[in-house]
């Protein structure tokens, strides 16, 4: 990004505060590098305050400011006024106007050691239900789910609150209240050249929609500001100095109004009315604000929401093609696709027709319009024609029955003398172990939405090795491997071995290389990793270019591809 549009802040300003899935109530921090006045030097300052205001008064906040909502970082607290006490999460202009804060600052000015606090309103803890853990609140009644995140500064400062805008919406529909954000963001930056930088004067300002930017250009000589300073303070200069230095600034202030969501369904239980098929509307599927945002006739969600719904009971997730299939739970699945960034995608009739009980869980994954459908679901849905490929999750299944069944019929060929001390019971269950009740389950949540992640993508591949490399029995293995066998070889490395004897020990390895990766990063997982393991991802074949979530459709896909290419070589 050049100088001009860092100092502009179109992104910043022109960004959807009301169609967020999350909203700021409070921030403040600041950031800089290098030394002020010095080429190099570069600040940027953000404050955000959030007050609940009455629809009827929105417009009388158009001209408030962070410092007056922030009483110039006093903090709140109670105070008279003409007699009449004034509590501290009230915020009253002068008689003319009011508001609530949803978060207060508390201040210790006498006790420098102690940092402020900032508390987030109890009404809306206590309305909602939310419990405070360490750094967030969460709130029992939909299993937990995070909906309010504090973060903190290297200096344990607290420094931003966000509230899932759904529950925030909900509750500020309940009050029958809006939402005034308040914000002033400051960047600063001392340049040598200011070439890229177009504006036609020294100081400007411009005004739009709720927001108001103030830029300016100062020029000095690169000897003005000095670290060494006289005894009154000033600095040390030298004149007739002819290199300059400019000192860039632009100041963001923006008052934005965000609505309250038509219906409060957690706080004030209202109902979702009978919804018609028709109905193609966000407005009129669900009464939930953070489906309002979102336009046209599809719904993205994140790809976290399958590992949210498959942990639950009665958690369904079918694959019908290679990048469609049906989720949801028992009674209440739906068609979705999955598109070239890993989202997940459904159609908002789809969406409107679960159960009343189902929808929280999924509205807290929505995720922004990318304008990316699924190909293969508008295939599906739109053109009626589904595609023609297949699910690796779905063929997962098969490839272990084939190798099982291919492996068994080897052992059945090696001598009574060979197998004279091996038990029946070893035997029956053959060389790929029977699944015990915890490998189906591991097997059953063998998935390419494990992949949210990078840890979450080692995760995958310690799995598909659990499922695999750990229920080989070594024991039946090195039986059915001709001549001496070193002790302490293990699985994957005896598999090669059985596979040498029919095509030799180089393109046994060769084949096997994409599981030996996958054992490595398997690895990887138990592990803090030391590197990228880019020779791991280059040794399984997967493109580390992709969305996470293709990297783990691709790393079932080449471990299902690979484990068929060995039950057909030992088929052979």
């Amino acid at each position: 990004m050049n100088n001009q549009d860092w100092f502009e802040m179109k992104d910043i300003r022109d960004s959807g505060f009301a169609n967020s899935p999350w909203i700021t109530l409070r921030q403040e921090w600041t950031k800089s590098s290098g030394v002020f006045g010095q080429k190099g030097y570069d600040c940027e300052y953000v404050s955000t305050v959030a007050l609940a205001v009455a629809e009827q008064h929105r417009h009388g906040g158009d001209e408030l400011s962070v410092s007056l909502l922030t009483h110039n970082g006093s903090g709140h607290v109670g105070s008279l006024s003409d007699g009449e006490y004034r509590a501290s999460d009230v915020y009253n202009y002068y008689g003319q106007f009011s508001g609530i804060h949803l978060v207060l600052e508390q201040n210790f000015t006498d006790f420098q050691e102690e940092n402020a606090l900032w508390h987030l309103h109890q009404d809306l803890v206590l309305s909602l239900g939310l419990k405070h853990t360490e750094s967030e609140w969460v709130r029992p009644a939909e299993n937990y789910e995070t909906v309010v995140v504090c973060e903190q500064g290297c200096d344990k400062k607290p420094q931003l609150i966000k509230m899932r805008s759904v529950h925030l919406k909900d509750y500020l529909c309940a009050r029958q209240l809006g939402l005034l954000i308040v914000s002033k963001r400051v960047r600063k930056r001392v340049l040598e050249r200011r070439d890229d930088i177009s504006w036609p004067e020294k100081e400007f300002e411009e005004s739009g929609s709720g927001y108001r930017l103030c830029r300016r250009i100062s020029e000095y000589d690169k000897d003005e500001y000095s670290e060494t300073r006289n005894s009154s303070g000033a600095s040390a200069s030298s004149s007739g100095s002819e290199a300059k230095l400019f000192h860039v600034s632009s100041e963001l202030t923006q008052n934005k109004w965000i609505p309250a969501a038509p219906k409060s369904i957690f706080v004030r239980q209202d109902g979702l009315g009978d919804i018609g098929s028709d109905m193609m509307d966000a407005d009129a599927i669900v009464k939930i604000d953070a489906v309002l945002a979102v336009g046209g006739s599809w719904l993205w969600f994140s790809p976290a929401l399958a590992n949210a719904i498959v942990a639950e009971t009665g958690g369904v997730l079918k694959w019908s093609t290679r990048d469609t299939g049906t989720i949801g739970f028992a009674g209440g699945d739906i068609p979705f696709g999955v598109n070239k960034d890993g989202k997940i995608n459904v159609h908002k009739n789809d969406f409107a027709s679960l159960p009343r009980q189902h929808l929280r869980k999924w509205v807290g994954y929505i995720d922004y319009p990318d304008e990316c459908e699924s190909s293969e679901l508008l295939s599906s849905q739109i053109f009626r024609k589904p595609a023609e490929t297949r699910a690796p999750e779905a063929d997962l299944r098969d490839a272990f029955k084939r190798f099982k069944e291919v492996s068994d019929e080897k052992l059945k060929e090696v001598s009574d003398e060979k197998l004279k001390e091996v038990s029946d019971k070893r035997l029956k269950s053959g060389i790929l172990k029977e699944e015990n009740a915890e490998m189906q389950e591991i097997r059953t949540n063998t998935h390419r939405f494990r992949a949210v992640d990078e840890q979450g993508l080692k995760s995958l591949a310690k799995d598909l090795c659990r499922i695999f490399a750990e229920s080989l029995d070594i024991v039946l293995l090195r039986i059915c491997i001709n001549g001496s066998v070193d002790e302490n070889l293990r699985s994957l490395k005896l598999l090669v071995k059985f596979l040498a004897q029919k095509i030799g020990t180089e393109d046994a390895n060769s084949m096997m290389g994409p599981l030996f990766g996958i054992q490595e990063l398997r690895e990887g997982d138990a592990h803090p990793p030391s590197s990228d393991y880019s020779k791991e991802f280059e040794k399984i074949g997967i493109d580390r270019s992709h969305s996470l979530v293709v990297q783990g459709h691709d790393l079932i896909a080449i471990f299902v591809e690979t484990l068929n290419r060995v039950s057909a070589t030992i088929e052979k």
